[in-house]
């Protein structure tokens, strides 16, 4: 009954703290940006976020998934507005670019403490690939159609077993 509703996917997971500017994939610290690439900004005008930086050569490929094989994806979060709600920029950038970590506009690494961002308080973190499942999240309509008539009982084993699956060191 299941099987038809997983999904293979990666789990991004947490490790080891890492230099701020590291190539590879990790969270928070300054972005690698090619020389004279100008810092993103939303559709306000206003300074982006960082957030993270995935080396895609550590990616296993997903079906349905179209990413390049190789290269560095950068992703980026700007303000919640009215008018736009959250907005987000990915940056790939091909193997073999020039990179330098770029701190953000009138920051450097001795005033990283001054950021505005919710991520401020993150010190970077590498980030591993790791192969996984997916199963229908409780909230969304491949769950309501799945346990739509399920005894509770079983209702309760499947979302014990999913919260098992999700578990990359099973």
């Amino acid at each position: 009954r299941v099987r038809p509703y997983h999904l293979p996917c990666t789990w991004l997971t947490l490790c080891e703290p890492c230099d701020g500017a590291a190539p590879g994939s990790r969270v928070a610290g300054w972005p690698l940006l090619p020389p004279g690439y100008a810092w993103l900004l939303d559709e306000e005008g206003s300074r982006m976020n960082f957030v993270l930086q995935l080396d895609l050569a550590a990616l296993a490929p997903l079906p349905g998934i179209a990413l390049p094989a190789r290269g560095l994806m950068s992703v980026f979060v700007g303000s919640i507005s009215p008018a736009h709600g959250w907005q987000s920029l990915v940056l790939l950038t091909p193997v073999g670019a020039s990179l330098a970590p770029r701190a953000p506009p009138g920051l450097d690494e001795a005033h990283a403490g001054e950021l505005d961002d919710i991520f401020a308080g993150l010190a970077p973190h590498r980030l591993a690939a790791v192969r996984g499942h997916d199963f229908p999240r409780w909230a969304s309509g491949d769950h309501v159609e799945l346990t739509w008539d399920m005894p509770d009982a079983l209702q309760d084993s499947y979302s014990e077993g999913f919260l098992a699956a999700l578990d990359p060191d099973r």
